[in-house]
């Protein structure tokens, strides 16, 4: 007696399970292709250094110092780096990079920046304001633009002292 083999019959419940398990599949590759991305955190930012510059009668100058570490463990590439530093109650001084720089991953490096102001009291309120050890109280607030797609910008904030240097010509 022959024995007959039936064609093994698809349904159409099956056809859709397969497709819907491929493509579960795939959005499950996709998303852990995602958790592999480095999260990104703003790095530290401080003053660390405050030169009050040759001025004219209107505008006053200064050349503020940042000192950033970058706790990432890959590089960072700053477009721009925009801040708001407000010294003691006396004012606030704004500025902005000019040209992009690149945060080396696990390190600090100092950046400088001249600023002007018309709306900074003068120097001499700043001297006064002074603490015993020579500093000046300041609050920042600033943010740095990446040049990424993902997460592209990282706002910072710090506060703490910062000591005045002036320049030979303003003594």
């Amino acid at each position: 007696m022959r024995r007959m083999v039936r064609p093994a019959i698809v349904r159409p419940e099956s056809r859709r399970r397969r497709a819907g398990l491929a493509a579960m599949l795939w959005l499950a590759a996709a998303l852990g292709g995602c958790a592999s991305t480095p999260t990104v955190v703003a790095p530290r930012v401080e003053v660390v250094g405050l030169a009050a510059l040759p001025s004219s009668a209107e505008m006053q100058r200064f050349r503020v110092t940042l000192a950033v570490d970058n706790t990432n463990t890959e590089p960072l590439v700053v477009n721009e780096l925009r801040f708001m530093l407000r010294i003691a109650s006396e004012g606030r001084l704004d500025g902005t990079s000019t040209a992009p720089f690149t945060l080396e991953p696990l390190d600090r490096s100092t950046h400088s920046f001249t600023v002007e102001t018309d709306i900074l009291s003068s120097i001499s309120r700043l001297v006064a304001v002074q603490g015993p050890g020579g500093g000046i109280p300041y609050e920042l607030f600033g943010q740095m633009v990446l040049d990424r797609s993902f997460k592209n910008s990282l706002p910072f904030t710090a506060r703490g002292e910062v000591v005045l240097s002036m320049s030979a010509a303003d003594r």
